[in-house]
């Protein structure tokens, strides 16, 4: 998991606004991805989270035999 600090620009009924907030970038399994969005909304603070997935066109092979087993 990598959480990297934002600065987040949005409209909002009052005008734009802009407020300081994380990115969080999540390596799992397609069987784990429902289970993440679980966790997410349990913590997420009143706001409206963007909780998407994307899938690979590649990913080196290490990475994938390490991703499989230390999420079984």
């Amino acid at each position: 998991m990598d959480i990297i600090p934002v600065q987040s620009i949005f409209r909002e009924r009052e005008g734009i606004q802009e407020r300081e907030g994380a990115a969080m970038i999540v390596k799992t399994i397609d069987k784990k991805i429902q289970d993440v969005e679980d966790v997410v909304r349990q913590h997420q603070l009143n706001r409206t989270s963007c909780i998407a997935s994307f899938a690979l066109y590649r990913l080196n092979r290490e990475f994938k035999e390490w991703l499989v087993a230390s999420t079984a």
